[in-house]
């Protein structure tokens, strides 16, 4: 793989908002998730690889290859240098500084094992074991030791320091939960679920919790479909539907809607991601929208780049360190400079003439 300066020109004219700086280039299908921690990122693809790269080298480190279908969710646990990556019904953990395949392997039922699942790696396989259930999505929070798995209608506690999973968030929800939003503060984890059956719900996980925790919150009104992406900022939580709608919501001991936009997008709401100073909210489509919305107010949009990536779906939206990341079915995954806190001038540096991200 590698990463490549883009020209200066923006798509769609929106050279205030968003301007491409680069772009990643290596996987063979579509990137479906990424993350980005400091100078690392790591993509995920339908090519049932992932990829760890180098921001400040702007370099790929290595390939994460052996995984028998789509790597559909990708963490990286930088306190640790650990590469998580999703495929069907288990997860790998790779260590950064050991060459060679994956130190450890997680199952959606609450095991884990040394060897990887016996599984054929050659036609794709969309079944699941007996007992196991595919992986929709997992949230590591900043800092802490825990991991939050969701597996069909409910969510499993893991305890990394043991790779064991420790207790269960069960929300009564009456579809999969299909993607999970968490937070540190005061000594555990807020949490929130995101299902197909158009609800969300707060849990609270003290830091040592065990066993089965049910929700201290269920956010009403729902959207009109399930829940594809959630973002969350201390007591301020955005959440986004297949249903083309946002909306954002005030936690708390009294949990409410503050602002609902009905028709955000005009197709699924795939991505959603905050700016470091939490002023703007991004938001990515199936059709390859990508916008910007004042998310301190009533979400306002700001602006929007109609052809990100020339039309292809986005299907992960990320930001750190003053840069937008979109992964895309175009196999790509692109860089995006925010604007300079207070201004509308976009923010440049030395580092970016060079062609690198020493500023992350």
């Amino acid at each position: 793989g590698s990463i490549n300066p883009c020209p200066s020109s923006t798509p769609g004219g929106a050279k205030q908002l968003l301007e491409c700086s680069h772009t990643a280039e290596g996987h063979t299908k579509p990137v479906l998730d990424l993350d980005v921690r400091g100078d690392r990122m790591l993509t995920g693809s339908k090519d049932r690889t992932a990829k760890l790269w180098d921001l400040s080298a702007m370099a790929e480190i290595r390939s994460l290859e052996d995984h028998h279908n789509n790597v559909s969710k990708v963490r990286y646990w930088s306190a640790q240098r650990l590469a998580l990556t999703v495929c069907s019904f288990y997860i790998k953990v790779w260590d950064e500084r050991v060459p060679g395949p994956c130190v450890r392997t997680l199952l959606s039922t609450g095991l884990s094992q040394a060897e990887p699942p016996e599984v054929s790696m050659g036609l794709r396989q969309n079944v699941c074991p007996a007992g196991e259930t595919n992986i929709m999505d997992l949230a590591l929070p900043d800092s802490g030791n825990a991991m939050f798995l969701a597996t069909a209608n409910s969510v499993k506690v893991w305890d990394l320091r043991r790779f064991a999973a420790v207790g269960k968030l069960h929300g009564s929800h009456q579809a999969p939960v299909m993607v999970l939003a968490c937070e540190r503060a005061n000594g555990g984890c807020q949490v929130v679920t995101g299902s197909k059956d158009h609800y969300m719900k707060v849990f609270w996980v003290s830091d040592g919790a065990m066993g089965l925790l049910t929700p201290t919150a269920d956010l009403q009104p729902p959207h009109y479909d399930g829940i594809e992406a959630l973002a969350l900022n201390g007591s301020a939580l955005y959440s986004a539907s297949r249903d083309g709608g946002l909306k954002k919501w005030h936690l708390g001991p009294n949990c409410h809607q503050v602002a609902c936009v009905n028709s955000a997008h005009k197709d699924w709401v795939q991505g959603l991601a905050l700016s470091d100073d939490a002023q703007r909210l991004y938001s990515a489509c199936r059709s390859g929208v990508l916008k910007v919305w004042d998310a301190v107010g009533d979400l306002t949009c700001i602006g929007e780049l109609p052809t990100a990536h020339n039309g292809a779906a986005i299907n992960s939206v990320h930001q750190c360190g003053g840069r937008v990341y979109t992964a895309s079915n175009d196999h790509t995954v692109k860089f995006w400079r925010e604007p300079m806190p207070g201004s509308g001038e976009l923010a440049t540096s030395a580092a970016d003439s060079e062609g690198n991200l020493d500023s992350l």
